[in-house]
Formats: C-alpha cells, sequence, structure tokens
C-alpha cells in the first residue's frame, strides 16, 4: 500500500507539472521536458543505493536487529548523498553544455536555465530519498 501511495504521488505531481507546463506555452513544455530528462537520468544513479537499502535495512529488521537496521540506513544514506554531491557539482558546471544536448531552441535555453540550478541545489536531498531512506523507512 506505501509502495502503490508513493508511486501514485510521484506521478500526480508530475503530471501538475506537466499541466501547468503546457499552459506556458512551447518553450517552457520543452524546457520541463528537458529538465525531466536530466531528473530522470539522476535518479538512475541512485537505484542501486534505494535497492541496497531496502534489502540491507529488510535482513536487519527481520534479524530483529533494529541498531543493525538504523545504521545501514545511515551508511546507504552517507554513500547516496556522497554521490550526490559530485555528481550536482558537474551539473552545475556544465549547466549549459548539459541543455545543448537536448535543445539548440533559444527560448527552451532560457527556460531550462533558469530552473535547472534549482533542480541542482535539490540534487543532494534527492540523493538521500532516492537513496532508500525514505523506502526503507517505510519497512
Amino acid at each position: 500500500m506505501l509502495l502503490s501511495s508513493c508511486n501514485i504521488s510521484g506521478n500526480a505531481v508530475a503530471m501538475t507539472a506537466t499541466a501547468l507546463a503546457t499552459e506556458g506555452g512551447a518553450a517552457v513544455l520543452a524546457a520541463h521536458t528537458v529538465l525531466r530528462q536530466v531528473l530522470a537520468l539522476c535518479q538512475t544513479s541512485f537505484a542501486c543505493f534505494n535497492v541496497a537499502t531496502q534489502s540491507l535495512v529488510a535482513t536487519s529488521l527481520g534479524a530483529e536487529q533494529p541498531q543493525q537496521a538504523r545504521a545501514m540506513l545511515l551508511r546507504t544514506g552517507q554513500l547516496a548523498v556522497c554521490t550526490a554531491l559530485p555528481l550536482a557539482g558537474l551539473l552545475w558546471m556544465g549547466q549549459a553544455q548539459l541543455v545543448h544536448l537536448f535543445s539548440h531552441d533559444v527560448a527552451v535555453v532560457d527556460e531550462t536555465l533558469a530552473v535547472l540550478p534549482l533542480l541542482i541545489l535539490c540534487m543532494v536531498w534527492r540523493g538521500f530519498v532516492l537513496g532508500g531512506a525514505h523506502d526503507a523507512g517505510g519497512t
């Protein structure tokens, strides 16, 4: 039930953002699409942490070792954040080059570059959440 709720809430946010971007016109919608692609690429960087955290925490909790589960959660969270920091730094330094991989349209590039710094600043938090801390906390 928790997983389905997380999926529904995540998709609802994406659908709402897409609907709002559609109202902004073609350049805003294209920028939104570029940002979603960048976010999707970054999220795959954290998938291994998600699986490892859920497995390690569930194993520890199943063995009735909550202290070990907490330690595993902390370690994998630290690894995810340590992965997110350099990734965010690379994205920050290569913002313009990254956007130009997706589009050369001046309006799309300008719209994307206006929002991309906010996405990058959230990268460390996303690394922690996608690193499995959020999902494992529900197990």
